[in-house]
């Protein structure tokens, strides 16, 4: 092999690896906010795409605009990564269900790629008050509702647009703010519809019967700590059999360094960017 050659190669698996990186850091990428990162993903997209789902059950899609990295839900076990609003504070159910109106408004049928905000809010709380869900008091309506804004904003499924020159009825709307719509996006938030589901549960449980090996690897990757008394006797066999390899996976695909001890067994991140807890931890 050439040196040229081997440069070529060695540059290629770095780069998928970086972009396996950032997409379980940030799942959703697009190329507006993301040029260098979105770029690096669409280069690699189809090893990426092998990898994802081959040894996560995860699904990546690669569109012109964005990136998203479709992941499976996780074990009860797994660490609590809330979305948060912007004080820090961990969203609560009200705000997930805000967040979950927000979206169905903008998916209603009719509805275009750029919506007024006063249109947008007044169909979440229709909606909110046909399913009998309650915000609270006005303030934490507002606060509630502007995180789930945040979130889509974030996320690049909605932008602010300025304010719109529509016409309703007799009445010119250009004082009103509007938001453009990332609908391709938009529509890939969640990985399978839920109108076909029978209820939350449904989501949770499309999982439970996939290979051993593909829920132990993702638990390596998604968790800082699997402890050994919590993994079933064929994840325990696959761990202790195929540690090596699993170790070289890890290295591979993500940069993580696998320990296994008697407790169980963690994969980190020498760089300290994808592992939650720092490792080795400082003594008390």
């Amino acid at each position: 092999m050439s040196t040229s050659h081997a440069s070529t190669v060695s540059g290629d698996v770095s780069g998928r690896r970086d972009a396996a990186r950032a997409l379980l850091q940030q799942p959703i990428v697009t190329a507006a906010s993301e040029r260098e990162t979105f770029d690096l993903v669409r280069r690699h997209a189809p090893a990426l795409k092998s990898m994802f789902a081959d040894r996560l059950g995860y699904r990546l899609v690669v569109e012109p605009t964005f990136a998203r990295l479709i992941k499976a839900p996780l074990e009860p076990t797994s660490p609590h990564r809330a979305l948060r609003h912007a004080d820090g504070t961990e969203f609560g159910a009200i705000t997930y269900a805000c967040l979950a109106l927000v979206c169905a408004a903008l998916l209603e049928p009719g509805t275009g790629e750029r919506v007024s905000v006063d249109d947008l809010l007044e169909q979440v709380r229709a909606d909110a008050r046909e399913n009998g869900i309650v915000f609270g008091d006005p303030v934490s309506e507002e606060r509630n509702l502007a995180a789930a804004l945040r979130v889509l904003e974030e996320w690049g499924v909605i932008a602010e647009s300025g304010h719109g020159d529509e016409v309703s009825g007799d009445e010119v709307r250009g004082d009103e703010p509007h938001l453009d719509v990332h609908r391709d996006l938009l529509s890939q938030l969640l990985d399978t519809p839920l109108h076909g589901m029978p209820g939350p549960a449904a989501a949770l449980t499309r999982h439970e019967h996939e290979p051993a090996a593909l829920r132990l690897y993702r638990r390596l990757v998604e968790d800082p700590f699997v402890a050994r008394d919590e993994l079933d006797d064929e994840s325990a066999t696959i761990l202790a059999r195929d540690r090596h390899e699993l170790a070289r996976m890890l290295e591979n695909d993500f940069g993580l360094v696998l320990e296994v001890r008697a407790e169980g067994a963690l994969a980190y991140d020498p760089a300290g960017v994808l592992t939650d807890e720092a490792f080795p931890g400082s003594a008390p």
